[in-house]
């Protein structure tokens, strides 16, 4: 028979692993986005496949979570969080495993479509997981939404440190293929351990009572039939709110940078700076461990009442960073390498941690005032989880497909540089446009 501590302490493991699963979700994403960004040109460029194509194959997943963002809020009331997350995470590790297989496809156009197909398998995935993930955590921690956000970057960032070095030693195994079997079976096995472990789950050492109290804490994430009859009529609150709609646009353009690192980066690297192919994936490494040193740092701050300064700051870093990779093309000298890491570290570092963890905060908090009277706090944390989720894959689509394939097809490397410059500084407009809105609302009403 159970004692009472005994029960306390399972409690505690189980909301601990909780915690540490569902972040897990971000260290797995990290782990294939800095596998796939400097192996998949190179394989696609193997196939006399043009850049083009490759933004179009790499934004079609961002392109399905968008869709997927606007779509789950309808159906997620069909299962709880915790089955919405691991079949997310299911989704996103098996397509990635079968990822690795499409060298081996000769044909253009099979290889071509089996990709689309499995990278909108991991977008579809990836939304998911997004749209539970932070419902799972705030129903936890509700007074820390800074801290969660940092412990998500904290957890994709580790991914980020390790991927490039799997890629670049799998990659020197065995090729394309060995990186992606290798990470999509540990998702897997990562995808088990959710279905056994993650809260809510059976407790059959205890009596109704406690069960249903034990699994409450998550379960309040989940959508409610009464809420659900009324969701319509939030998410047109949700459109029509001029503070929300301002506030989301710093952080979609803010997102364009990663979709364009995804698709240019790595031939950047090759034809710009002149690195071997075997050395690319550790150029991935320096601003992903700056991330994960800095981000506790900038949620305590975000905590602490900073967040619209640090959500101020994210563009202006991110445009300080462009302006030093675009010095590249034009500069080659002893002080090269100086400009590539401090522009890597300005754009994808700072920027990055700054403007996604103040960026949710801000989010977050306008919803809650914008919605506070129609919804509750289940309510807008999900569609704050969906909506980021939308508009931050619309970034990247607009990184990946706009910029990355179509203005560098077309303009080459000072073209897309100069666009996401320009990015990042109607970024800062619309930053303080937002700030206008929070700081006045009685003078801006919903249209």
């Amino acid at each position: 028979m159970s004692t009472p501590s005994k029960k306390i302490a399972c409690f505690r493991f189980r909301e601990l692993a909780t915690v540490i699963l569902a972040l897990s979700y971000q260290f797995i994403f990290g782990l294939f986005l800095t596998i796939t960004e400097p192996l998949f040109p190179l394989d696609a460029d193997d196939k006399n496949i043009s850049r083009s194509v490759v933004g179009i194959i790499s934004g079609c997943s961002d392109i399905a979570s968008a869709l997927c963002g606007l779509l789950f809020p309808k159906i997620v009331h069909m299962v709880d969080m915790k089955t919405f997350f691991w079949v997310g995470l299911g989704l996103i590790s098996g397509s990635n495993l079968l990822f690795g297989l499409i060298t081996y496809i000769t044909s253009t156009w099979v290889y071509i479509g089996v990709a689309l197909v499995l990278r909108v398998g991991t977008g579809v995935g990836y939304s998911a997981c997004w749209a539970s993930l932070f419902p799972i955590l705030l129903a936890l921690y509700p007074d820390r939404a800074g801290l969660m956000s940092g412990l998500t970057v904290i957890a994709f960032e580790s991914g980020s440190i390790l991927g490039p070095i799997l890629a670049s030693v799998f990659y020197n195994m065995h090729g394309f293929a060995l990186p992606y079997l290798v990470t999509g079976s540990f998702g897997l096995f990562v995808t088990f351990l959710c279905i056994v472990f993650m809260l809510p789950q059976d407790n059959q050492g205890s009596d109704k009572k406690e069960k249903e109290k034990l699994v409450e804490k998550v379960k309040e994430s989940s959508s409610s039939s009464q809420s659900l009859q009324t969701r319509s009529e939030v998410m047109q609150k949700v459109c029509r709110s001029p503070t929300i709609a301002i506030s989301t646009i710093p952080y979609a353009l803010n997102y364009s940078l990663l979709g364009v690192i995804a698709v240019f980066f790595s031939p950047f690297l090759i034809n710009v700076v002149k690195i071997q192919e075997s050395s690319i994936g550790l150029y991935y490494v320096p601003h992903a461990v700056l991330a994960l040193i800095c981000s506790p740092v900038v949620g305590y701050l975000v905590d602490k009442g900073y967040k619209w300064t640090i959500f101020f700051l994210s563009p202006i870093l991110g445009a300080s960073g462009c302006l030093l990779l675009g010095a590249l093309l034009f500069y080659d000298g002893s002080y090269a390498n100086y400009f590539l890491f401090s522009g890597l570290i300005l754009a994808r570092g700072f920027c990055y941690i700054t403007g996604y963890v103040a960026g949710l905060v801000v989010l977050h908090d306008v919803f809650k005032q914008e919605l506070s009277n129609s919804s509750n706090s289940t309510e807008y944390r999900f569609l704050m989880s969906a909506w980021t989720n939308t508009w931050s894959k619309v970034g990247v689509t607009f990184g990946s497909i706009i910029i990355g394939g179509l203005v560098f097809e077309f303009l080459g490397y000072a073209g897309a540089i100069a666009l996401e410059m320009s990015m990042f500084l109607l970024s800062i407009i619309f930053s303080l446009l937002s700030y206008r809105l929070i700081a006045f609302p009685k003078k801006y009403s919903t249209i």
